[in-house]
């Protein structure tokens, strides 16, 4: 579909795909009103032109490829973080304690990383003659802490069963939800291969 011939329509378009506000995008359109609340009227019937409708959609698409945006796409990001667990990250040292790990991380592992953060729990103790980033330099080195944050894994997780219709039962109504407790839970594969998602596309 081509550009709209009326210039102001095809502005209007241009804004609204881009996510401005209807009022926002028919005033940048060009159409004046004299209150908000007749902008919103105008530009909301304005929106509702079929040829309007269309080249927002056209926009959207257009925009989405550029960016290489596609539900499959989406859902794979949803899925990494609500599938997500944090034995993935971190690893048992000999002394038995946890250890951050992130150097065997898959990018859809590192995608549900938000945050992560490092702190000097114990400052090291210098070699006499010695100063930082010299060839062993250290008499006791410096002791760190590394501490990691994931999204939140409950919003994926209902993204992902309102895509799959977890939640609606017959005629649209809710229904009741099984949850079942296992000691091997599904991983993100598992749940991308019951889904028909192929993880190698996308990227």
């Amino acid at each position: 579909m081509a550009q709209l011939r009326n210039t102001r329509w095809e502005k209007f378009a241009q804004q609204i795909a881009k996510g401005m506000s209807i009022v926002d995008s028919y005033q940048v359109a060009g159409y004046a009103a004299k209150t908000y609340s007749a902008s919103a009227t105008l530009g909301s019937r304005l929106f509702k032109k079929v040829e309007i409708q269309e080249r927002v959609d056209e926009l959207r698409r257009a925009g989405a490829t550029r960016a290489e945006i596609s539900v499959e796409r989406v859902l794979r990001e949803l899925a990494g973080i609500g599938f997500a667990n944090m034995s993935e990250f971190v690893r048992i040292d000999d002394n038995g304690h946890p250890q951050v790990d992130l150097s065997t991380l898959t990018p859809h592992q590192a995608a549900a990383i938000s945050e992560t953060r490092t702190e000097c729990v114990l400052p090291g103790v210098l070699k006499d003659g010695k100063k930082a980033g010299d060839p062993d330099c250290w008499q006791s080195p410096p002791e760190y802490k590394i501490m990691i944050k994931l999204h939140p894994k409950i919003p994926a997780l209902v993204k992902l069963g309102e895509h799959v219709g977890a939640f609606d039962g017959e005629g649209g109504k809710q229904q009741p939800v099984q949850f079942f407790f296992s000691d091997q839970p599904m991983s993100e594969a598992d749940w991308m291969d019951q889904h028909g998602i192929d993880d190698d596309q996308g990227d």
